[in-house]
């Protein structure tokens, strides 16, 4: 399920650099209530959840990032976890700067990058259990 909501947003992102607010939300208070007992896992990094997501607002604020961008990102922090959060933006910035060198577009969506970094982490960690 999570794989398919990040698809449908990266479609979207991909087309119209924009992505439904109702998906957004929808499907990231779904994930939420879903994942409450890992939420309860990440209490420890929580501050550092919050400052990154302070520092990727001053980065929309600037027109570096959108919103959604960062509601995204914020919600993989909380169902996720922090390191694994990490390990997507890591992904997802060296797939969209390499993009970004061929494509010479003067903006990218950035939602089908960090979904492609979630794919990833999502199978590895799937390997990894056998």
């Amino acid at each position: 399920m999570l794989s398919l909501w990040a698809l449908l947003l990266a479609l979207q992102d991909f087309y119209s650099l924009t992505v439904s607010s109702y998906l957004l939300c929808f499907g990231s208070f779904f994930f939420l209530l879903q994942n409450l007992f890992k939420i309860q896992n990440h209490f420890v990094d929580w501050p550092f959840i919050l400052l990154f997501l302070i520092s990727l607002a001053i980065f929309t604020s600037f027109k570096f990032l959108g919103l959604g961008d960062v509601i995204y990102l914020g919600f993989l922090f909380f169902i996720l976890g922090f390191y694994d959060t990490l390990y997507i933006i890591m992904i997802g910035s060296s797939c969209a700067g390499i993009y970004h060198l061929f494509a010479q577009e003067k903006k990218i969506a950035f939602i089908p990058f960090l979904s492609f970094g979630l794919f990833l982490l999502l199978i590895y960690q799937e390997s990894s259990l056998y």
